[in-house]
């Protein structure tokens, strides 16, 4: 009956979890490499007070990045509004260097072939274009509405699973052994490279985003740009966006100051941006990855690709540790083999 019934439990688990694919391996990876931090505070209190000071602790590292980004970005956006209502009350009216630029980019396009019918159809509808945009601009902040709510549950789902996780690392111990028939020593290698690899990519994940927005700052006070601090502290975060990256953040600031008549600062920022703010993040990260996983680089840099392709953002955690465990698994098949022999002999 009791077996019943623990069959039961895990069934129901398995469905309530069961859409929550990403949050549950995610924090499984949390709880992996906070287990220490959980056991230093059980040896010295409660298991109330432990769990309660460690869910504490990982909600504040989870918030205190958005709480940055607020305090940072609400003065830019009064600012922002502020400046939009200054350009109201002067009739929209568009600085000369600015319409200029668009004279040039509009005289460009009408010499391709074909474009010309569809620049005079796109002007004689710009009411009903920003018509359509207000609409897509209220309906997508619905849909952020629902979106804050599902962010909301996730972030709830994912702190209360690492915490219970920690609470019953044991249990799940003797479960994992039980379940896979390991010798105690073999679980404990896999478990002793699941650490490693998840602590170099959780590294790279915070370490790199840092240095490539304190770079994108420092590239900004080269070309002259104000509040260097303020874009660099917004392209650490954009940092960890796939494939766009730093580039959110440089990007804009690069075609503004050529539509203001800099092109060579422009030119300066994006070879600034690519070079050095991109190419830190191809050299340092595959670097940290090895300290942890012992892998070619390209073997790493497939894994990061591959996962990605399928699994969004979570692989670039997900890669890099099937592939350390994978070698793990190759490692561990050739210690059982050699215990065996020696065992028959």
């Amino acid at each position: 009956m009791p077996r019943v019934l623990a069959l039961l439990a895990l069934l129901a688990w398995l469905i309530i979890l069961f859409p929550y694919p990403a949050t549950v391996f995610m924090s499984g990876a949390a709880a992996c490499l906070s287990l220490p931090v959980y056991r230093w505070l059980r040896a010295r209190m409660s298991r109330l007070a432990a769990v309660s000071i460690y869910s504490a602790g990982l909600s504040a590292c989870l918030f205190a990045p958005f709480t940055v980004v607020t305090i940072l970005v609400a003065p830019q956006a009064v600012a922002g509004v502020r400046r939009l209502n200054q350009w109201r009350a002067s009739g929209w009216t568009v600085p000369p260097q600015v319409a200029e630029f668009f004279d040039n980019v509009r005289n460009w396009l009408l010499k391709i072939p074909g474009l010309n019918e569809w620049l005079t159809e796109l002007s004689d509808n710009v009411s009903a274009i920003i018509n359509t945009s207000i609409k897509t601009v209220v309906s997508g902040g619905l849909g952020l509405a629902g979106s804050t709510m599902t962010a909301v549950w996730l972030t709830f789902l994912f702190i209360a699973l690492s915490s219970l996780g920690v609470m019953y690392a044991p249990t799940l111990y003797k479960l994992t052994l039980r379940v896979t028939q390991l010798p105690e020593a073999s679980l404990n290698r896999f478990i002793f490279t699941l650490r490693n690899a998840l602590r170099a990519v959780f590294i790279g994940l915070i370490f790199v985003p840092v240095i490539q927005g304190t770079l994108t700052g420092i590239g900004l006070r080269i070309m002259g740009f104000s509040e260097p601090a303020f874009w660099g502290s917004l392209a650490a975060f954009a940092a960890v966006i796939p494939v766009a990256g730093t580039a959110l953040i440089w990007a804009p600031l690069a075609l503004v100051m050529w539509i203001q008549g800099s092109p060579g600062t422009a030119l300066g920022l994006v070879a600034w941006g690519i070079l050095v703010v991109a190419g830190s993040d191809n050299l340092i990260r595959p670097y940290l990855l090895k300290t942890g996983i012992e892998a070619p680089m390209l073997v790493l840099l497939l894994s990061i690709l591959c996962s990605m392709a399928a699994l969004g953002f979570v692989g670039l955690v997900a890669g890099p540790v099937l592939v350390a465990l994978g070698q793990r698994a190759l490692a561990e098949s050739d210690i059982l083999k050699k215990e065996s022999d020696q065992a028959d002999q």
